[in-house]
């Protein structure tokens, strides 16, 4: 349409002409964005190729989930739940392209310029990361655990679990960058919690998040059930010199698997996480720089001021 033929109509016939004029031009404009710049994220499945189902294969057998040789026809084919998570997935490539500079903002990372995103069946979890740069799902897993890939809630579910495995990419690299290392048994406990609770803050849904400074009253049923168990925990983790290797895998058991419900770790220092944070997502800086120390003071600001477990935490700290 060209709006130099209608100026002597009535104005409004004007300012619709303009408007779709600047509607093609955003569409041409976000077309080339997603041609030429997003292309960080690169989408791969088990089903494309010989390479990638050897990679998914590799991926497997790597975290000990089991012997893929038992499920090798499984592994090349996608059952029509797993392709509708799939194609999920893949619609959701270029929304995921736009997460990435927030979700790299607390680390002051630099975008990697490679990120695959792997999808496979068959395995443990629904969602982990290989490697400094590889994400994987699971399509398997994620049609057992949340059903219908196209139910109304899945598009947002599949958004947080990217930024979760996203997240500990980043996390990862910010590692590498402070050349940080963990040499005893606590500064691996306490880098799982930071490293999971981080994670889960960005998976959580909004029923367990703060609602103006105040908590869900099912996030308080559990946080309530789990503060015991995270401060008896950290606690014996502050004397690991005296530790089997028993009571070391009964600490590590529930830290970050399995339910949210029982997560003593990660679920407990995401909420603490989401309250210190509110809506002022720069606070996410001061928890990565704190680095193994943040579950510690995370927990000194949460639990009440004559907790016994104040002083001992403290201490814990100082060490």
């Amino acid at each position: 349409m060209n709006c130099l033929m209608i100026v002597t109509y009535p104005s409004i016939l004007l300012r619709i002409c303009i408007l779709l004029s600047l509607l093609v031009a955003w569409s041409n404009t976000f077309a080339q964005l997603d041609v030429k710049h997003f292309d960080t994220l690169v989408l791969r499945s088990v089903t494309e190729s010989d390479s990638a189902n050897a990679e998914w294969r590799h991926i497997l057998a790597t975290r000990n989930n089991h012997s893929v040789d038992s499920t090798t026809q499984l592994l090349t084919t996608f059952t029509i739940g797993e392709r509708n998570w799939f194609a999920l997935i893949a619609s959701r490539q270029v929304a995921w392209e736009l997460m990435l500079d927030s979700l790299a903002r607390p680390f002051e990372a630099n975008l990697p310029s490679k990120v695959t995103i792997i999808v496979g069946s068959h395995g443990v979890d629904d969602a982990f990361t290989f490697d400094g740069s590889t994400i994987g799902f699971d399509a398997s897993i994620l049609e057992k655990n949340y059903g219908n890939a196209n139910s109304a809630e899945n598009t947002e579910r599949i958004d947080r679990l990217f930024a979760h495995e996203m997240t500990h990419l980043f996390h990862k690299a910010w590692v590498k960058s402070e050349h940080m290392e963990l040499r005893t048994f606590k500064d691996s406990v306490l880098w799982e919690c930071i490293y999971e609770g981080l994670g889960t803050y960005r998976s959580l849904s909004s029923k367990w998040l703060p609602q103006e400074d105040s908590l869900p009253a099912v996030t308080e049923v559990v946080l309530d059930a789990l503060l015991p168990e995270f401060l008896a925990n950290i606690e014996k983790v502050c004397n690991a010199g005296n530790l089997t290797v028993t009571q070391k895998a009964d600490i590590t058991r529930n830290l970050s698997r399995g339910t949210i419900s029982k997560k003593w770790g990660a679920f407990t220092v995401a909420i603490w996480i989401a309250r210190f944070v509110g809506e002022d997502e720069g606070k996410l800086k001061l928890v990565v720089e704190s680095g193994i120390n943040s579950p510690i003071l995370l927990a000194i600001r949460n639990i009440p001021f004559n907790s016994p477990y104040k002083p001992l935490l403290m201490e814990c700290l100082a060490r």
